[in-house]
């Protein structure tokens, strides 16, 4: 028997939802380019964290985590100025 799926949303997670057709795009785009470097020395993680700095306006290292959790180890963890 297939299994249901329950009609209530959850929120728990940010890994409870799919992928946004946005980023589902621009990573099929990204997996059909010319090879690239792999961890962080390719050109899509220069652009993305270029826009990143540009967004919020300083100048700053950007580290891309997982999840929320990774993501709060990271800021509490980082030197505050």
């Amino acid at each position: 028997m297939p299994h249901q799926k329950d009609a209530t949303e959850h929120f728990a997670s940010d890994n409870y939802a799919g992928i946004c057709p946005e980023a589902l795009a621009a990573l099929v785009e990204a997996n059909t380019s010319d090879h690239e470097p792999a961890y962080g020395d390719d050109s899509w993680t220069a652009k993305v964290c270029d826009r990143i700095r540009d967004l919020f306006q300083t100048d700053c290292e950007v580290f891309f985590v997982f999840n929320g959790t990774a993501a709060n180890s990271l800021a509490l963890t980082a030197p505050h100025a």
